[in-house]
């Protein structure tokens, strides 16, 4: 790569970026060398400072990973090394503060300055004009995918003033990316660069005075006329248009304020409906069971209305029960279990939109609960909605130490099925196979055999399974070397990592990764494999 750091190496925190570069990318299961940035140290940055100063750094082309969208579509994720996710992240650090001088208010996020994705308020934001009869809700097609480095680093470059930084991120994405285009999802230094691509678009919308929020690629206008959504609509696809890009057309409508409303709510009328069904049918248990009820009088401390009810008959079980209306309540948990279960066990016909929002507030509600509920279910609900994998399997992980059987049991479900899955779904459910491992069944070992054995399936299943036999105690010499020798640049970590969860009884692991010592961050990633101090 031509010499475009040496100019500002030195402003660079690499020790800050390396910290902030290795949190997880949310799109794919956590990589090893997400979990040492407290333990890289001076020598990482000294010798990643010394190769941008001197010219030697020389990024490597980001693996891309197709990640499940609804509707069956996927993305791209782009898996890079750690190098060049500490140089990309410290580099954009230079100009968030410019950037964010520069943005308006109608972007909610991403800005310049990190801040909280704001969904809920993002969507609550065009009900708060009393006089609003019609919103339009846009999406951008394929939008990181989309964003043109040269006119990014132009951009950049007149937003913040900073040529020779913008003028080095875009040889760095071009280099990343390996095309003249795109922006790496699932990190978060994209986010600040992404608004300042759309800045014009922004600015489109603020001159014809719209009522307009935007949030990622996600936009809304508030209108109070179906007429005036039309003309907004045209002014933001004309400014998109400018800037190469598209809206999507399956996500892009003009609604009805109470159709909005309707829709914004569907989810907690739909918790309060569970809610009220719950406490209806411990209503009628207890009617139908006098025993019960009595117990449940006398828990209340209301030893007084048995002998109301059954002995001087001046009080009907129905009103004893009315006195008992709190206890009855279901907690949160209890409309999560039923929420999800009308999911999985009974499905109720609902929207596309609402399933997800489902999924997500029962499993996270479930998860900080500790309740296996859900556990049982798991299998058929990653075949039945293949993009809610990473959703699914986030809560079998945090399952997996007070559970092992069971989440063992689910993932051994799911491998006998015979079906089609990419490779991304793959990879989060031996990622679960592997914290289970001592657990898991002989269908999850022969799924896990037949993905290290597939050599032209994506490599974001291939390491995971091999870090399964490695937990499992099935990783072999042989089949270390193999993956080592043709591993690309980005899952080289993966690789020593399984060597260093193998067996350390076996004298192959240890001799392996004595060729970590070489590499700072290799090396934190052996002693955090192995926790040592």
């Amino acid at each position: 790569m031509v010499n475009t750091f040496s100019r500002f190496a030195t402003q660079l925190d690499l020790n800050a970026a390396a910290v902030r570069a290795t949190r997880s990318n949310d799109l794919i299961p956590p990589r090893p060398e997400d979990s040492v940035a407290g333990s890289l140290g001076r020598r990482f940055s000294d010798g990643l400072l010394a190769r941008l100063e001197g010219g030697t750094f020389s990024p490597s082309r980001a693996y891309f990973v197709p990640v499940p969208k609804r509707g069956f579509t996927t993305r791209p994720a782009a898996v890079l090394t750690l190098d060049d996710r500490v140089v990309f992240d410290a580099t954009v650090e230079l100009l968030r503060d410019r950037i964010e001088q520069r943005l308006n208010e109608s972007v909610w996020w991403p800005r310049g300055a990190r801040s909280e994705k704001r969904w809920k308020e993002f969507t609550s934001y065009p009900l708060l004009d009393g006089l609003t009869t019609h919103i339009v809700e846009a999406d951008i097609t394929a939008f990181y995918q989309s964003v043109d480095h040269v006119i990014l680093r132009d951009r950049l470059a007149e937003l913040t003033g900073r040529k020779d930084v913008a003028s080095a991120l875009a040889s760095l994405l071009t280099a990343v990316m390996g095309a003249p285009r795109g922006l790496p999802q699932g990190l978060d230094a994209s986010d600040p660069l992404a608004s300042a691509y759309l800045t014009p678009v922004d600015a489109a919308a603020a001159g014809a005075a719209m009522r307009y929020a935007r949030n990622g690629d996600d936009i809304r206008v508030a209108c109070r006329s179906y007429s005036q959504a039309r003309e907004c609509l045209s002014i933001i696809e004309d400014a998109l248009r400018r800037e190469h890009l598209v809206l999507n057309s399956s996500k892009t409508r003009i609604v009805t304020r109470a159709t909005y409303e309707a829709e914004a709510a569907a989810l907690a009328a739909r918790r309060e409906s569970v809610r009220s069904a719950i406490a209806a049918r411990r209503r009628q248990a207890l009617l139908a069971d006098h025993d019960r009820l009595q117990a449940e009088l006398e828990a209340a401390g209301l030893d007084e209305l048995p002998w109301a009810i059954w002995y001087h008959h001046t009080m009907t079980a129905e009103e004893a029960i009315t006195a008992l209306a709190d206890r009855l309540q279901p907690t949160d948990v209890d409309v999560a279990e039923e929420l999800f279960a009308e999911l999985v066990v009974a499905p109720v016909p609902i929207d596309e939109g609402l399933v997800h929002q489902t999924l997500v507030e029962s499993l996270r509600i479930m998860t900080a609960a500790q309740s296996d509920a859900a556990i049982p279910h798991a299998a058929k609900l990653l075949l039945r909605y293949p993009d809610k994998t990473e959703i699914v399997c986030r809560y079998l992980l945090h399952s997996a130490r007070a559970h092992p059987e069971a989440v063992a049991a689910a993932v051994d479900t799911y491998s006998k099925e015979d079906l089609f899955r990419t490779a991304l779904e793959l990879a989060w459910v031996l990622r679960v196979a592997s914290h289970v491992g001592a657990n898991a069944g002989a269908a999850t070992h022969r799924l896990a055999e037949s993905v290290m054995g597939e050599e032209d399936i994506s490599w974001v299943a291939r390491v995971e399974a091999l870090r399964f036999a490695a937990t499992s105690g099935a990783l072999s010499l042989a089949a270390w070397q193999k993956f080592w020798r043709v591993a690309p640049p980005a899952f080289k970590p993966s690789v020593i990592e399984a060597a260093a969860l193998s067996e350390p009884d076996h004298k192959w692991p240890n001799a392996v990764v004595s060729v970590a010592k070489q590499d700072s961050a290799l090396e934190a990633i052996v002693k955090r494999a192995r926790q040592q101090p």
